[in-house]
Formats: structure tokens, C-alpha cells, sequence
């Protein structure tokens, strides 16, 4: 988990910014500051904005209405190429005929530097993403996570103040995803130049964003630290995307001056207990949401409760995952929820099976309550 950390926030400024082609409206009035040296992920699904804003801040795409600004300086109207900003896209588009270090200076021979300044700054990106021994090779030698390095390079030889990554990682393999998402962090942090990130991966928006701002249909939804938005979302759409969820629809029946709201479910006689500093009318129609890793799972379906929410349950099916075990429990009333455990032990909960009745709890702290 990352540390927070403060940052110039208005190093890059997006203000009301509107995309839009025809009667179609692809980014619609999003506003936005970015800081100085932070990783910052755009993150949503297909056809929710991002990559259209990401081209915008690129010079790649005109602004309808609204401004771009970095470091103080508008883009609206500047050639991409003028711009102090670099895109690494998710093709990498390498040059197969060239020699990796002739790929990393191609950008530096177009502008006219000087030999000895391209040779020296080329064995320098080299260095920082460990292919100093590659450069004499072409491309296709290289591993699909190699060739991303010399994409990476490419795009910092030109010793930008923005780095755009539109899905640098989706051609890797989950492994080495997971591996390059760390290097990337690594190198980000020794050079301090801010990227911005572009997936629809909410992992690797999770592992590599300091911030996260969420974009669906032109809008941002959302924006804040990876902790923040999984654990105190600000409505149902943010919860639902950044993970699975249990969900319990029901009214409120009562609230606490603790903010204890107690909530009958819908159509049965089951209620669940949710603490929360938000205001709620009673028989006000609510949604619950509970993430299986903040549920426990008991064998002893009888042993004292130790939480608010305790209920009785039968297990339907368990998947060992390795580093998890995931339990899909039917409560009572014929509600299914998925519980998941982690394998901190190996006798951890093995004697758990199929068709067993067990006791599934959580505390009234670990839910998110949702108008519906």
C-alpha cells in the first residue's frame, strides 16, 4: 500500500473540458488537477472517456470547449510535438529494422541533438531500465516485457514532464504485469516525472495510481487514493467496479445516535447492522455492500457470535485459490454470499466443506450502505 504524499496539484489542470464528435459526447465537462511527480491512473471501462481525455492532454485530439493546462501552459492549439509531454502506447510500436538503442534515440535524431548528447542520454535510459547489454538487438529478440522497457525508454529519452501510458501493460502476460507495474513504479520514482496512466484494470490502477480518478460514460466519478475508493466509495457504481461485492437490499428500520443503522432486507425477515456518519431516514429504501474478504466464516455454526452480523449458512462450493480460499455460503432466506479467506495458515479453515452448515459473520463497521 502506497504512502500518501503531497504533491503540486495544480501542475496539471483540466478545466470543464469537453470532447465531443458530432451529437456524440466522449468526455463531457470532466475538471480535474493533477500533481507534479504523481502517478495518476484514469480508470474505467470501454467507451468511458479516458483514452479520448489522455489524447486531448497529448495534443492528439482537439478540445471542443474547456482547457488543458501544464505547468501553466494551455494546450489547446499546440502541436503534439511541441508539447512536454510523451505517449507510450499499448502497441509499443517499435521500429523492427532498428537496433534497440537506435529505437530509444529516434526521437532525439529528429530534433536535431547533438551526437554525443544522444549517445550519452540513450546509455543512460538504457541503464535505468536495465537493457544497457540489448542494445545491439533488434526488437524482435526481445521478450514482450523487454520491448515494453525500450517503449518506456523511447518515451524518457526526451526527458518529458508528462509521461502518458495508454494500457502499457496489456500485452504482458499476468506475471509479468504484476512485475512491470513495480518497475514502472520504480523508475517513475527515481526520475519524479508525472505519468498518467490509462486501464480499465482496476489492479493495476490500484498498484500503480497514487490517485485514481474513475470515469464512466465522458464523467469522472470518482477520485482519490486506491484505499479511499475501495473502502469508502461514494456510490454504487465505484463499489461495484473496484472489486466483488455482497449486496443486500432492504429499508432502514432504525438508526442509533452511534450511527448503528439497523435495515430489514427485502421481502424476508433477515436484518443486517451497518455503521455509518451518514444521515438516513427510516423506511428509507437502502442497498448494503460487504466485501468477502470482511466476512468470516466459522465451521461452528452454534459457537458464540463475535460480531453484529452474524448468520447461518450452508456452503454451496469452495475454491482454493492458492494464496485464498473462496466460499460461496447460502444464509438463510436463500441468500448467496462469497466469503474469501487467506491462506495465512495451512490448517486455516480446512476442515470446511461442501454442503457443511457453517457461521458466517461480519462487523457493522465493514459494510457500505448505498441509496438506491
Amino acid at each position: 500500500m502506497k504512502t500518501p504524499q503531497s504533491y503540486q496539484e495544480d501542475f496539471i489542470s483540466i478545466n470543464n473540458v469537453t470532447k465531443k464528435y458530432g451529437d456524440y459526447t466522449a468526455v463531457d465537462s470532466v475538471s480535474l488537477e493533477i500533481g507534479k511527480g504523481e502517478i495518476f491512473c484514469l480508470l474505467g471501462g470501454s467507451g468511458s472517456g479516458k483514452s479520448t481525455l489522455l489524447r486531448m492532454i497529448a495534443g492528439f485530439e482537439e478540445i471542443t470547449s474547456g482547457d488543458i493546462l501544464i505547468d501553466s501552459d494551455s494546450v489547446n492549439g499546440v502541436p503534439p510535438n511541441h508539447l512536454p509531454v510523451n505517449m507510450m502506447f499499448q502497441s509499443y510500436a517499435l521500429f523492427p529494422h532498428l537496433t534497440i538503442e537506435a529505437n530509444v534515440a529516434y526521437g532525439l535524431k529528429r530534433e536535431g541533438t547533438a551526437k554525443q548528447e544522444i549517445k550519452t542520454r540513450v546509455a543512460e535510459m538504457l541503464s535505468l531500465v536495465k537493457l544497457s547489454e540489448f542494445a545491439k538487438r533488434k526488437p524482435d529478440q526481445l521478450s514482450g516485457g523487454q520491448r515494453q522497457r525500450v517503449a518506456l525508454a523511447r518515451a524518457l529519452v526526451k526527458r518529458p514532464k508528462v509521461l502518458l501510458l495508454d494500457e502499457p501493460l496489456g500485452a504482458l502476460d499476468k506475471n509479468l504485469r504484476e512485475e512491470t507495474q513495480f518497475e514502472l513504479m520504480k523508475i517513475q520514482k527515481e526520475l519524479g516525472i508525472t505519468f498518467i496512466v490509462v486501464t480499465h484494470d482496476q489492479e493495476e490502477a490500484m498498484t500503480l495510481g497514487d490517485r485514481i480518478g474513475v470515469m464512466d460514460r465522458g464523467r469522472i466519478i470518482q477520485v482519490g487514493p486506491p484505499r479511499e475508493l475501495y473502502e469508502q466509495p461514494n456510490d454504487l457504481f465505484i463499489a461495484n467496479f473496484l472489486g466483488v461485492l455482497n449486496h443486500f437490499k432492504g429499508r432502514i428500520v432504525s438508526t442509533s445516535d452511534d450511527g448503528l443503522c439497523d435495515i430489514k432486507l427485502k421481502d424476508i425477515d433477515m436484518h443486517v447492522k451497518v455503521s455509518t456518519e451518514l444521515p438516513f431516514e427510516d423506511d428509507q429504501p437502502v442497498v448494503v455492500t460487504v466485501r468477502p474478504e470482511k466476512m468470516e466464516i466459522f465451521s461452528d455454526p452454534q459457537g458464540k457470535p463475535g460480531m453484529q452480523n452474524p448468520f447461518i449458512g450452508v456452503v454451496t462450493s469452495i475454491a482454493y485459490m492458492g494464496h485464498l480460499t473462496v466460499y460461496v455460503v447460502k444464509l438463510e432466506a436463500g441468500i448467496e454470499v462469497t466469503i474469501t479467506e487467506s491462506n495465512t495458515h495451512l490448517s486455516a479453515k480446512a476442515d470446511i466443506s461442501e454442503n457443511d452448515t457453517v457461521r458466517v459473520e461480519w462487523p457493522a463497521r465493514s459494510s457500505n450502505i448505498f441509496t438506491r
